[in-house]
C-alpha cells in the first residue's frame, strides 16, 4: 500500500528533473534562471554553466529548418512567447548547439511564465532529443526539394524571387515557373489542404501533373482543366485539394493571362502607382472533376510588379483574433514603402510574423515576386 505523502514546492523541481525531456526557465530577458537533468544530458551544458546566461549567448544557438539563426528577437520561439503572452500550439522542429559543436534536432515547445498578478516574469522551454526521427523527415526533405522549386531563368525581361518557408521542416506548398516558349513564361503555385507529411505526398502529384502539362500553361485556364481532371481521376475528391494559381507573361508583349481557383488574389503593383487585386474564384484544384477555371487577362507596363503567395501569409491573427487578411498585407506593404522601396521577400516573412500574436507561423508559406522588365 502507497502511504500518501504532501507534495511541497521543492518537489516540483525534483519531478523536473526527473522527466526525460530537456527543460528551461528564462526571465524576460532570456537569462536562464532553471536548467534540468535532461537539458544537461540533451545540450552537454551543465547548469553551472548555464545559469545566468542568457540563453543566445553562445549556447545553443538555435537555428530552423533552413539554418536561420532563431537567438534573435524576430525569430526567436521564446522570446515570441513573451511578448505576445501566448504558448506554442503545437512542437516545432529546432536544431540546437551540443557543447561539443553538432548540432542536435529538437521539438521544441515554448510557453509564457506568467506570475499570480497575471504578469509574464519570463518564459519556460520544454525540447526533447528527436535525433533517430528526424532523419526520415530530413530524408523526405531532400526528396521533396528535389521536385520543388523548379525554377527555369528566364531571360532579363523577368525578374523572379521567390521566399519559401514551410511550417514544419516539410510542407504542402508547390511551385514552378517554366519556358512554354521563346516568349512565354509561365508561374504555377499552389498550396495543399493541411501540412506536413501528408500534404508533402500531394505535392509529389502535383509535380507530376505539372511535368506532364506545362506545354500548355500558355492558356492557363485550359492547363488547369485538364490537370484537374487528371488529378481527381488519379486520386478521388474525398483525399484533398490544393488551391491553385497559374501565370502565363508574353515578354514580348507584356500580356499577362491569370486562372486559378481558391487561391489568394495575386496583387499587381503598378509602377506608376495603382494597385490590382486579381481574382482567383473558382474550385480548388482536385475538389470537383468538372471544375473550370475563369481566366483573367490584363496588360503589363515596364517595371510592374506581381506577387503571388499562399494563405500562411494573411491567415495570421493579431491579439484581437483577427486575420491578417488580404487588406492587412497591403497595409503592410505600404506601410514600408513597396513598391518603391521594396523590402526583401525574407524581410517580408518577417514582417507577416510580427504583424500577428504567433509564436511561428501556423501554415506553410510561399511568396514569388516577378517584375516585369521589357527590352528597350
Amino acid at each position: 500500500m502507497i502511504t500518501p505523502h504532501t507534495i511541497k514546492p521543492s518537489d516540483a523541481i525534483s519531478v523536473l528533473n526527473q522527466i526525460t525531456d530537456g527543460v528551461y526557465v528564462t526571465d524576460t530577458e532570456r537569462r536562464i534562471i532553471f536548467w534540468n537533468d535532461a537539458a544537461e544530458r540533451i545540450t552537454g551544458y551543465t547548469r553551472e554553466e548555464v545559469l545566468g546566461r542568457n540563453c543566445s549567448d553562445n549556447l545553443l544557438c538555435h537555428v530552423d529548418r533552413n539554418d536561420n539563426l532563431l537567438c534573435g528577437k524576430s525569430r526567436c520561439p521564446l522570446h515570441r512567447s513573451i511578448v505576445t503572452g501566448n504558448k506554442s500550439d503545437a512542437p516545432m522542429t529546432v536544431y540546437a548547439k551540443h557543447k561539443n559543436g553538432h548540432r542536435v534536432p529538437t521539438q521544441v515547445t515554448v510557453s509564457p511564465l506568467i506570475n499570480e498578478a497575471g504578469e509574464t516574469v519570463g518564459g519556460v522551454e520544454v525540447f526533447r532529443d528527436v535525433t533517430s526521427w528526424i532523419k526520415d523527415l530530413e530524408r523526405a526533405k531532400r526528396i521533396q526539394g528535389a521536385t520543388l522549386g523548379e525554377i527555369e531563368s528566364p531571360d532579363k525581361r523577368l525578374e523572379i524571387s521567390i521566399q519559401y518557408a514551410p511550417q514544419d521542416l516539410i510542407g504542402g506548398d508547390f511551385y514552378a515557373a517554366h519556358s512554354v516558349d521563346t516568349n512565354t513564361f509561365a508561374f504555377f503555385l499552389a498550396d495543399v489542404m493541411g501540412h506536413g507529411v501528408s500534404a508533402s505526398l500531394y505535392t509529389m502529384y502535383l509535380r507530376s501533373l505539372w511535368s506532364d502539362h506545362r506545354h500548355l500553361a500558355g492558356d492557363p485556364g485550359d492547363c488547369l482543366l485538364r490537370m484537374n481532371t487528371n488529378l481527381s481521376q488519379l486520386i478521388g475528391e474525398d483525399y484533398g485539394f490544393a488551391t491553385v494559381v497559374l501565370v502565363s507573361i508574353d515578354l514580348s508583349t507584356g500580356r499577362a493571362r491569370i486562372a486559378g481557383g481558391g487561391h489568394p488574389s495575386p496583387l499587381l503593383f503598378r509602377h506608376e502607382g495603382g494597385l490590382q487585386e486579381i481574382s482567383c474564384q473558382g474550385y480548388p484544384l482536385g475538389l470537383m472533376e468538372d471544375a473550370d477555371f475563369k481566366e483573367t487577362s490584363l496588360q503589363l507596363a515596364p517595371r510592374d510588379r506581381l506577387l503571388l503567395y499562399t494563405d500562411g501569409a494573411i491567415e495570421g491573427r493579431d491579439d484581437s483574433g483577427e486575420e491578417l487578411g488580404t487588406e492587412g498585407l497591403i497595409r503592410m506593404l505600404r506601410e514600408c514603402g513597396y513598391p518603391t522601396r521594396h523590402p526583401s521577400l525574407e524581410h517580408l516573412e518577417e514582417l507577416i510574423l510580427k504583424s500577428t500574436s504567433n509564436i511561428v507561423l501556423e501554415d506553410d508559406l510561399t511568396l514569388i515576386e516577378m517584375v516585369y522588365r521589357p527590352k528597350t
